[in-house]
Formats: C-alpha cells, structure tokens, sequence
C-alpha cells in the first residue's frame, strides 16, 4: 500500500455520503457528530417512523431490526478509516461481528448515538469496539472488525467523436 495522500480536509465538515459510499435507503448514519479520522467517532441516526423496513418489522409493534443497528455500528466504523484516507478512496466492509449483544428495542423517533473506537489494526484489517445509545440508555454494543478493499475503478467516460457531437448538436 503506498503512502496516503493528505488532504487539508476536516472529514467532520463533510456530508457522511463524502466519506463512505453508502446511500439512501441504506446510509444509517445523519451525521458524524465528533472523531479523530483513523481512531473513533461519534455518529447520530434519527429512526423515522416512516422507514420502510419498519413497516414488516413488525406490523403495529414497530421495532429498528438489530441487523440494522450493526450495519449503524459497521458504516461508523467504516467511516473511521475512511475519513482518514478521503483522497485514496478505499472501501471497507464487515468481515466478522463479535460480543453483540441488544440490550433495548429501538423505536420509531429514538435518536441513536454510535461510537466507534480502533482497538487494533493488522494490514488491512481494522477492529472495534463499538456501542449505541438511545436517550443515554445502551441499546446495542459489538465488536467489529472491517477490511479495507481497493475500490473498483469506476470505467472512463468514452470520448465522443467529433462525427457523434456534431449528430447530437
């Protein structure tokens, strides 16, 4: 791997879609609240009653699946590591959880607090400790650990001929 590229960017001034690939419906995070690029974050969600997902989950008892709550968990860590390489672009995904545990449902309107702190990197592994707080109650905690992928180039745009421009003029 060669040497990150530096950026005189605060990832925290950045909207989170900036600095990891996720997007609506599945961005489950509104914003990173505080962190140190490369060592934890503080990431809030805010679970809207009108979330698909919470439509079969369960009809007239909605409750945030606890999967969702690790994707929360896994995407603020991503964010971690991403945050600290933005010009090189990685992407990070979930290979193992570890020690979850759910302590409290998560309901429409709660407002989740997730933090995700680096408890140890070997290449391009990274693990952590991570936990969720709902009105200052634990709702969810785990240990992740995330793998960092070179991001596929994304194909060029082909040239247009000047025969093609001038069909399309």
């Amino acid at each position: 791997m060669s040497d990150p590229v530096l950026l005189d960017i605060d990832p925290l001034t950045l909207p989170v879609a900036d600095v990891i690939p996720h997007r609506a419906p599945f961005l489950l995070i509104d914003t990173v609240t505080e962190g140190v690029p490369g060592e934890w974050a503080s990431a809030r969600y805010t679970v809207q009653s009108d979330n698909p997902v919470l439509r079969g989950h369960f009809p007239g008892e909605p409750v945030f699946p606890g999967v969702l709550l690790l994707e929360n968990m896994a995407q603020t860590a991503c964010w971690v590591m991403a945050s600290a390489e933005l010009a090189e672009r990685g992407l990070y995904v979930l290979v193992r959880v570890t020690q979850s545990t759910f302590q409290q449902m998560v309901r429409p309107g709660d407002v989740l607090i997730t933090h995700a702190r680096l408890s140890r990197r070997l290449e391009q592994f990274s693990q952590f400790e991570c936990d969720i707080t709902a009105a200052g109650r634990r709702v969810a905690s785990a240990e992740l650990l995330v793998s960092r992928r070179a991001k596929a180039p994304q194909p060029l745009p082909q040239p247009v001929s000047s025969t093609q421009a001038e069909r399309h003029s």
